[in-house]
């Protein structure tokens, strides 16, 4: 009985795994979505970046939106894209997203949530001490 439980238990171990390698194959993936500043000032602006593999050799196509604030000026270079976003006057957090599509119409989607706000700190000058060395 024991013998049987084992041999059952590496059957469906095993087709857990091929069917969970086997679907990964043929999707695209995001694997990473960043940007330069997470946090900005009203109308203030950052690049976002977004990183993303599709099937062996298939060329992506990324589809930037945003909650608020203008999307602008993507770049897109092999299984990266690189979007610049405006943020609105309005303080708050906004989504941007990003859509990636393969040849085949495979897609995948993330986001990342980008805060405008007034109330943090800035460095506006700096005063060096002369007699500093």
């Amino acid at each position: 009985m024991k013998k049987w439980v084992v041999s059952f238990a590496i059957v469906i171990i095993t087709v857990l795994l091929i069917s969970g390698c086997a679907s990964g194959v043929h999707s695209t993936v995001i694997t990473n979505i960043t940007a330069e500043q997470p946090i900005l000032l009203p109308s203030g602006w950052t690049n976002i970046h977004c990183s993303a593999a599709g099937r062996g050799g298939d060329s992506l196509t990324y589809n930037w939106s945003a909650s608020g604030g203008n999307i602008s000026g993507e770049i897109s270079f092999g299984g990266n894209s690189m979007a610049t976003w405006k943020a609105p006057d309005v303080v708050g957090k906004y989504t941007i997203t990003v859509r990636v599509t393969d040849n085949d119409g495979n897609q995948a989607t993330r986001h990342i949530v980008l805060s405008v706000k007034t109330d943090y700190p800035i460095i506006t000058s700096l005063v060096t001490n002369a007699n500093d060395n």
